[in-house]
């Protein structure tokens, strides 16, 4: 995580909550018993959580090159 900038890592890391919520309250493959509202908000919690984590990806720190000349 050292080369993202710090809204980078923000957007990773909301994106990974969101993304583990969502597989959480999926009821196939998560909890079992999750109200009605939870798991209708499953697949749009996982799908936000990815685009989050593949947008982080864009906010990278520019590598500064230095030469002497």
């Amino acid at each position: 995580m050292k080369k993202r900038t710090k809204i980078g890592k923000i957007l990773y890391y909301t994106g990974i909550l969101l993304f583990a919520a969502g597989f959480a309250f999926n009821q196939r493959i998560g909890i079992a018993d999750t109200p009605e509202p939870y798991g209708a908000l499953s697949l749009p919690l996982i799908v936000t959580g990815i685009v989050l984590v593949i947008t982080s990806n864009f906010y990278k720190q520019v590598k500064e090159n230095k030469q002497d000349v």
